[in-house]
This record gives structure tokens, C-alpha cells and sequence, in this order.
């Protein structure tokens, strides 16, 4: 396996914990600028989003597929408990529902809607001096249309040290290893930076390159920036008689693209959130899977996402 696929398939990975991980806050109880973390006395928040992905045309598909747009909506519900200093453990429950819009002669046969359950958990703790040790977990089920969810059954794990250079440097380094649906299991190394450039600016880089800024004093609006690989698997049934006639009844599709995004965030009394982002998607793919082997595999042009997102903390 050449590096440059390595590099893929880790990002692939480590994406199904990115949204625990920017979900979470910083190691401290305090901000830098002395304004006491909404965590320390409201350790739950809940997380609404609506999305819209326009319509792009799939190549190699001929007639049978020719575009799709989808709707998806989620809803996340996070709960982190700080036991003393340095260590903190984070919990998290997640619904994704899609309703994709196929266009062509082959329509919605295979895939129509799709439900997406995940938990999450990750726990930090001190080792000694400017050591600590992280440990995270994830599993999500996700099936299409009437398969079942058992069959959409992925698994990640991830064990890293993490070192602190000062309060706003710190640099995690670990191995992660991965169930991953029609295809074999992952293991791979990685590392991750966590670094807040200045008061306003902050940096991390494990599920792509996530970057933030406060655009005033009070930390009340943000503005958030990142690129990321991004992938959705998925339990699909009755692909016999349908555009992939291959391999038996049962499967998986994959649907993977490099994503940019902007958001604006807008924070209310340290309690509710608005967030308004865009999305940019491009090298769209849709991939078929089964007996842990890839049968055919279609490209998608780019495509925009709209969406909003809701939050209240408690």
C-alpha cells in the first residue's frame, strides 16, 4: 500500500471522531481571557443541524445513474465531566438521517434514505510533568432503506500520548485501529496538533486541518475554517437487478470527498448557539462494496452544501 493511500484511508478514519473531538473543549476550565468555561457548570449540549447538498452529475453510471442531491439532518448530544486537573472524560450520542434524490433509470433501488447512529467516549488524564494519555472510542451503525443496521456496523479505536510544549501548544501521537464495513481492519499511526496561535486563533489538525477564530473580546461570535477528507459507509440490501450486479445480495456504499467549509457561529448568553456554514466539496465519490472487496466506483462533480446549525448548553 503506497503512502499517499495510507494517508486516505487515516483521514477517512479519523474523521468518524471528528466531530466528537471539536465538539469538546479546551483542557482548561478558563478561557485565555479569564472568562470562566460554560463547560464548568453546564457539562451537556445539544445539537441540532439541517443540510442541503445541490444536485451533481455522476460519470460512469451511463443512464442508470446520472445526479444526486440530499437532504440530512443530526442531532448530537454531548455530556463532559472535568474529575481535576487534567482530566476530563467526554461522552457522545448521535443521529444522521440522509434522503438522498437519485436521478436516473436505476433511481432510489439501491439506497433512498439512510439512518446513522453513533456514541462516542474519550477520557484525558496526567501522566507525569507535561504528559497526559488519551484514550476514544466510536461506534456507529448506519443502513439504507430496509438493511439492517447490525450489518452497518463500524468500530474505532485510539490510544495516544499527548505532550504539552506550553498551555497553548500541545502535540498527540498514538495508534488507531479500525472495523470498517466490506473491508479489511485498519491500523495505522497518527498525531495531532492542538495549538491556539493566539487568544483569538486556534488550530487542530486531527480529522483534517480545523481552524478557528473569535472575532471579538467576549468570544460571543466565531468564525470556523477547515479542510477535511470526509467519507459516509452505509449497509445497503437487494443490489441484485440494479446498476451493481455484482457479488451477492447484501453490501456497502461509500460516499468519500474532500470537503472545505466556512462557518459563522454566534454564541448567546454562553448558553444558546446559531451556526450558519457552507461547504465545498470536490473529488466526490461514490464506491460499492462487498465481501470486502471494491465492485465499481463512480465519480460525482463538486458540489455546494448549505446548511444551520442550533445548540443549546444545560
Amino acid at each position: 500500500m503506497n503512502t499517499k493511500l495510507k494517508s486516505l484511508l487515516f483521514i477517512t478514519v479519523a474523521c468518524s471522531l471528528g466531530a466528537s473531538l471539536q465538539a469538546q473543549p479546551g483542557s482548561s476550565t478558563e478561557n485565555r481571557s479569564g472568562r470562566p468555561s460554560s463547560v464548568a457548570t453546564k457539562p451537556y449540549s445539544l445539537t441540532q443541524s439541517f443540510s442541503q447538498t445541490l444536485s451533481g452529475d455522476i460519470t460512469g453510471a451511463g443512464d442508470a445513474l446520472t445526479g444526486y442531491d440530499v437532504m440530512r439532518t443530526e442531532t448530537k448530544l454531548n455530556y463532559v465531566e472535568r474529575l481535576g486537573p487534567g482530566r476530563l472524560v467526554f461522552l457522545g450520542a448521535s443521529y444522521e438521517f440522509s434522503d438522498y434524490n437519485i436521478d436516473g433509470s436505476a433511481g432510489n433501488a439501491v439506497f433512498d434514505t439512510v439512518d446513522n447512529f453513533g456514541v462516542s467516549a474519550r477520557a484525558v488524564f496526567p501522566i507525569e510533568g507535561d504528559w497526559s494519555a488519551l484514550g476514544m472510542a466510536n461506534v456507529q451503525m448506519a443502513a439504507a432503506n430496509d438493511a439492517r443496521l447490525s450489518d452497518g456496523l463500524t468500530m474505532t479505536g485510539m490510544a495516544a500520548t499527548t505532550y504539552s510544549f506550553s498551555p497553548a501548544l500541545k502535540v498527540s501521537f498514538g495508534l488507531l485501529v479500525s472495523k470498517r464495513l466490506e473491508n479489511n481492519p485498519l491500523a495505522l499511526p497518527i498525531a495531532a496538533i492542538d495549538w491556539d496561535i493566539t487568544d483569538r486563533l486556534k488550530l487542530r489538525t486531527l480529522n483534517g486541518a480545523f481552524l478557528t477564530y473569535d472575532m471579538d473580546a467576549e468570544k460571543l461570535t466565531q468564525m470556523d475554517l477547515s479542510v477535511q477528507y470526509q467519507s459516509r459507509s452505509f449497509a445497503v440490501e437487494n443490489l441484485q437487478g440494479t446498476v451493481f450486479m455484482r457479488g451477492d445480495d447484501e453490501g456497502a456504499i461509500k460516499e468519500s470527498s474532500i470537503v472545505s467549509t466556512i462557518g459563522i457561529k454566534r454564541t448567546f448568553r454562553d448558553i444558546f448557539s446559531v451556526r450558519a456554514f457552507a461547504e465545498f466539496s470536490t473529488r466526490r465519490e461514490i464506491e460499492v462494496r462487498q465481501d470486502d472487496n471494491k465492485i465499481v466506483e463512480f465519480d460525482t462533480d463538486s458540489a455546494f452544501t448549505f446548511g444551520v446549525e442550533g445548540g443549546v448548553r444545560f
